[in-house]
């Protein structure tokens, strides 16, 4: 008797690992061709006198590494251009076990707080790294923090 309910628990259990093998087999399958994540490697070091740092830090945010630039590729009309474009990301902090992007807010580069120019300014950050939390834009001089989130919808 109980060889028989041991077999059935091997077969329940290879049953599980095939489904479970198959459904990530599909997700792979299905998933678009030109999905490729960006993993950020080390950025550049943090200055911990930094009133953008110490601000960040004040506020409860751990900041783990400082600027990092993402190369981009793009082709017109399947040739590839000769120059690259570049996002650049100023600092990455973390809070909550959650990682934000964090950019400043320049005065030769104002963001305006409308959701169309939020969504023009700061939308291809979460596209590109979907594993962020979202956006920290920090206003040095008037020494605020606004987190921007975009809620997209798989």
């Amino acid at each position: 008797m109980t060889r028989y309910v041991e077999w059935f628990i091997m077969i329940i259990t290879a049953l599980l690992i095939v489904i479970w093998l198959f459904r990530a087999f599909y997700r792979w399958l299905h998933a678009p061709v030109t999905m490729n994540h960006v993993r950020l490697g080390r950025g550049g070091n943090v200055d911990p006198a930094s009133p953008v740092v110490q601000l960040l830090e004040k506020q409860g945010y751990e900041v783990t590494s400082g600027k990092h630039i993402i190369k981009i590729p793009i082709e017109l009309d399947d040739q590839l251009l000769e120059h690259q474009t570049r996002l650049h990301i100023d600092y990455i902090a973390e809070m909550d076990h959650c990682t934000y992007i964090v950019k400043l807010d320049k005065q030769t580069k104002p963001i305006k707080y409308t959701a169309p120019a939020l969504r023009d300014q700061l939308l291809m950050y979460a596209l590109v790294l979907p594993s962020c939390a979202g956006v920290i834009i920090v206003n040095e001089q008037e020494r605020q923090l606004r987190k921007v989130s975009f809620l997209l919808s798989d």
